[in-house]
């Protein structure tokens, strides 16, 4: 009686190992290919860390600033020109300043040459060349009201 038992619970053991690796194979060959997928993924995150390092030190090494991309223009600012605009006008560092956007204290450093203004002033500067006393005082009354 004893080997009976011993013969049925060796082989009900076997084929329960049967059934299990039948179930089991799948789920190591998806895991396989899971650690397979994390893998390349590893690397591709590497490799955009790196092109991401270049990228910033690219930037670090670039003479402008996204905002002072010189524009391709003919028109050149100096600070002799900017001030005889403004006396030309007949208007006061304030005035001038709220004409641009910038301050008061900003217009005189542009014209003693002490300071450059950034490409959006610059703009603004080259707008007013063609404008004469009449439309800027317009400007500055509707602008005070």
């Amino acid at each position: 009686m004893t080997d009976l038992a011993h013969a049925l619970k060796t082989e009900i053991s076997r084929l329960a190992r049967k059934e299990l690796r039948a179930q089991l194979e799948p789920l190591k060959k998806s895991a396989a290919q899971s650690k397979a997928q994390v893998a390349v993924l590893r690397e591709e995150v590497s490799a955009l860390k790196r092109q991401l390092r270049a990228l910033e030190k690219q930037t670090r090494r670039s003479p402008y600033n996204s905002d002072d991309v010189p524009k391709a223009s003919r028109q050149r600012f100096t600070a002799k020109g900017f001030a005889t605009m403004r006396s030309r006008l007949g208007l006061s560092y304030g005035e001038m300043g709220r004409l641009v956007g910038a301050s008061d204290q900003s217009v005189r450093k542009w014209e003693d040459g002490e300071a450059i203004p950034r490409m959006k002033f610059q703009q603004a500067i080259f707008g007013l060349r063609g404008v004469g006393k009449r439309a800027i005082a317009e400007h500055l009354g509707a602008a005070a009201n």
